[in-house]
């Protein structure tokens, strides 16, 4: 795949998360996919897992935003994203109850 293609594929998936879409998000994925946090135990794998993963962040954080700060083909394959996420702490993240406050 080209590294446009890449760059573009990068794009619409935090434009899928800015716009809470989830299965926009879910459709740019290998259903190898695996996800991990320090908020919970175990990964989430494949599109049942990303689904899961997006909807939980999306619950404790329901104002989400993701800045894209720069992007860039990395080599085939492969794309560097800096970003920044803001949200407000509203909802349950794994064990850890709502703040309220401004992340």
């Amino acid at each position: 795949m080209a590294g446009h293609d890449n760059l573009q594929i990068a794009r619409g998936s935090f434009a899928a998360w800015n716009a809470h879409d989830v299965e926009a998000f879910v459709k740019r994925l290998d259903a190898k996919t695996t996800w991990e946090s320090d908020a919970f135990p175990a990964p989430f794998v494949g599109h049942e897992g990303a689904r899961q993963f997006f909807t939980l962040y999306l619950t404790a954080f329901p104002d989400l935003h993701l800045d894209v700060e720069q992007i860039l083909p990395a080599g085939d394959g492969h794309v560097l994203v800096r970003w920044r996420s803001t949200g407000t702490h509203r909802g349950p993240l794994a064990q850890i109850p709502a703040s309220g406050r401004k992340a």
